[in-house]
């Protein structure tokens, strides 16, 4: 994911739907969770808590305190975009949990799940006379 001063977020590589794997015990050198937040301002918190639990791991989490919203006239909604970076995380088949809880307020939000997918194995091609 790449930020550019203007406000601008590039992602390549995401996964849209579940992150194939070919063996247990994966070990992936980067991954990435992108959170994307949008409620009404009536609503907006002063703490938000991110939380991403892998298959057979431990909760991991990030909270951010939020900075009281300015120049309000005429907005009625607050967004906030939160990334959580994993390193050399260890990728088991299940079900990745993620919630965020606002000000106390949990919400699960939609997780890939692990699958396994073994290798293909690459035919073999013999030729006649």
């Amino acid at each position: 994911i790449r930020f550019e001063n203007t406000g601008k977020m590039l992602i390549v590589g995401g996964y849209t739907s579940d992150i194939a794997i070919p063996q247990a015990d994966f070990n992936v050198g980067q991954l990435l969770f992108l959170f994307s937040l949008d409620a009404p301002i009536s609503d907006f918190p002063r703490e938000v808590k991110f939380e991403v639990v892998f298959p057979g791991d431990e909760l991991r989490e990030n909270a951010v305190v939020l900075p009281p919203l300015e120049n309000l006239e005429g907005r009625t909604r607050w967004y906030l975009r939160q990334i959580l970076n994993f390193n050399n995380q260890a990728l088991r088949p299940g079900r990745i949990f993620a919630r965020v809880v606002c000000d106390g307020q949990e919400t699960l939000v939609g997780a890939p799940w692990i699958v396994l997918v073994p290798p293909i194995e690459e035919p073999v091609v013999t030729a006649t006379p």
